[in-house]
């Protein structure tokens, strides 16, 4: 599209995953592409690579080596950029981490580089990209790759710095957000919350293998990303969600049918191998995970319709506390929730204008 030719586009965290797939895809629209990671070795590798079929890519890229949690880096950097390639038009925050240790083992040098990572970078970055862009009159755009996991925290104590990260990493967006609307500055500013991705952060995580039919790819997120960006200038997306799931329904009924259909007993669901997914969904199509009737926040089904949001503790026969937690899986007890008087059939709390839903 020509709307990105010769733009100036900075990226960070592009040496591997979701921020090299942007890079790309930037560079093939015709971005002037500046990746930011502290892998040097890794941004020449993807430098040559585009270099390597000028055919494919109407635009350039460069590297550049940056510490993004060390503020005097990050300015310094944008410093180069301003006088050597431009001011941006386009910023997207990618750079991500996360350390799995349970919480009581957790020191603050794990907790710090999570943080800094995930929430302090992205203020400082956007900080310094929305003055460059406000002062030179850019109509500029900055994109937060966040995480479904900003919106609700998965139950498990591993990731608890990466959960807090990636909510704050919201708030902030949602207040600059605000603070650009009052003062009528010209810079949108969206966010992706994507759901388990395969990348390098995920793939030295054993206990993911059994969720990659319900994993989404880097280049499925990049289409998504590259659909938000092509949005006009009077169009804001402040949160995209995206999810891969894999979806086993029966017959759509209505809520009254389903209440007189027998269920299974919860000694059956727990019987045989909790990671027996599709044999549990035949067996409890309306309480195993199955949208729209159920409480499943557990990993790795975290992400619609296998998660707590926003479908959660409807039906009475699928509330259930189950959880992953230092390398076992807890299925919890599936029972007949007699005791949860919502309205009607739901969790106490749930929001009285729609019955099946449990509103937090």
């Amino acid at each position: 599209m020509e709307i990105y030719v010769n733009k100036v586009a900075v990226v960070t965290g592009a040496s591997s995953g979701i921020g090299a797939g942007l890079s790309k895809e930037l560079a093939k629209r015709g971005c002037i592409v500046i990746g930011l990671a502290r892998r040097m070795d890794r941004l020449m590798s993807l430098s040559d690579e585009i270099k390597r079929h000028p055919e494919a890519y109407k635009g350039e890229f460069y590297p550049m080596q940056c510490d993004i949690t060390n503020e005097e880096h990050l300015e310094e950097a944008f410093s180069k950029i301003r006088i050597d390639y431009g001011v941006p038009w386009i910023l997207i925050n990618n750079a991500g981490s996360v350390v799995l240790k349970p919480f009581l083992e957790m020191d603050g040098a794990s907790f710090d580089s999570v943080v800094n990572t995930n929430a302090k970078a992205l203020f400082l970055a956007t900080k310094l990209a929305v003055k460059l862009m406000t002062d030179n009159g850019v109509p500029g755009h900055i994109l937060n790759i966040n995480s479904i996991l900003g919106q609700y925290s998965l139950i498990s104590n591993r990731n608890l710095p990466y959960c807090g990260s990636k909510h704050m990493a919201r708030v902030l967006s949602e207040g600059i957000r605000e603070m650009m609307i009052h003062k009528k500055l010209n810079v949108k500013i969206s966010n992706i919350s994507p759901g388990l991705v395969r990348t390098e952060m995920t793939e030295p995580v054993p206990t993911l293998k059994s969720s990659l039919s319900t994993m989404l790819s880097t280049e499925e997120v990049v289409k998504a990303c590259m659909c938000i960006l092509d949005t006009p200038p009077n169009v804001l997306i402040a949160f995209a969600f995206l999810i891969a799931c894999v979806v086993a329904l029966p017959e759509p009924k209505t809520p009254n049918s389903v209440a007189e259909e027998p269920v299974a007993a919860p000694s059956e669901l727990l019987e045989g191998q909790a990671s027996a997914r599709e044999k549990k969904q035949a067996l409890y199509p309306y309480g195993y995970g199955a949208y729209p009737y159920s409480h499943y926040s557990t990993y790795p089904y975290s992400g619609y319709p296998y998660s707590s949001y926003p479908y959660n503790s409807g039906y009475p026969y699928s509330y259930a506390y189950s959880y992953y937690d230092d390398g076992k899986y807890y299925p919890g007890k599936y029972e007949k929730a007699t005791a949860y008087k919502g309205y009607p059939y739901s969790y106490p709390g749930a929001y009285p204008y729609y019955p099946y839903n449990y509103y937090y």
